[in-house]
């Protein structure tokens, strides 16, 4: 916490270390707040407001409070939870730490998982926490579980090659272009495609050489139709 000054509210209380909190702003800045004062704000909504007083979802204390965020679907086993999800897998906080609840359910049914072990859910369903549902396997065997009938899909050693020989041409790249002209160059170019991925500003440039073209012939005394026979026999021939 930053540093407080001793003064006190417009209510009276001092600004304690134990009494202030200190509120991010979206300018960026941050604002001291009273807590005794935020209490007392709080209270009098909630006077407003009594319907709305104990609407929020306590949060789980230990491991049996997890069942009421579970709905079984019958018709495939599955225990879905109902709660927050991380990337389609549920997570709970339990004891101040972020938990993967479907890790949690099967350690606590068939122990702790084995080191180096993955967790696999053979239902597809990552919000599952059934523990029937789950294999124990490694790396290896879960990516060839998800992507081993798709031989588009590489395999982790063939990744690791790859990412390896990037790395080493990347290296490579740096050392002949030290002061970065190229990789600038390269920048700029690559800005200029993706702000320009329907190629307008090069049709748009094809259109104004045409229309300039014409312009110059008729200047030189070519009528509209000579001036697009000209331009159709100075094209270039498309075999």
């Amino acid at each position: 916490m930053g540093r407080i000054l001793v003064t006190h509210c417009n209510r009276g209380h001092e600004y304690s270390v134990e009494n202030t909190c200190w509120v991010h702003r979206r300018d960026g800045r941050k604002t001291r707040v009273c807590r005794a004062c935020n209490a007392i704000r709080v209270e009098r909504y909630f006077e407003r407001h009594p319907e709305k007083k104990g609407k929020g979802q306590t949060k789980p204390q230990q491991f049996s409070d997890l069942w009421d965020r579970i709905y079984k679907f019958e018709e495939t086993g599955c225990w879905l939870w109902q709660a927050s999800l991380s990337q389609g897998y549920g997570q709970v906080t339990l004891g101040g730490k972020k938990r993967v609840v479907h890790r949690l359910f099967y350690e606590h049914f068939k122990g702790p998982l084995p080191e180096g072990k993955e967790l696999h859910h053979l239902c597809d369903n990552t919000n599952c926490v059934n523990p029937a549902h789950l294999l124990a396997v490694t790396s290896k065997e879960h990516h060839a579980l998800h992507y081993g009938s798709r031989p588009d899909v590489l395999s982790p050693s063939q990744i690791a090659a790859r990412n390896a020989r990037i790395v080493t041409l990347a290296r490579m790249r740096r050392h002949r272009d030290p002061q970065k002209a190229r990789a600038l160059a390269r920048a700029k170019y690559a800005r200029r495609i993706a702000c320009d991925r329907g190629g307008y500003r090069a049709k748009r440039r094809a259109i104004e050489a045409r229309y300039r073209r014409r312009k110059n012939d008729l200047l030189w005394g070519f009528s509209k139709s000579q001036s697009d026979r000209i331009a159709l026999m100075s094209a270039p021939s498309v075999n």
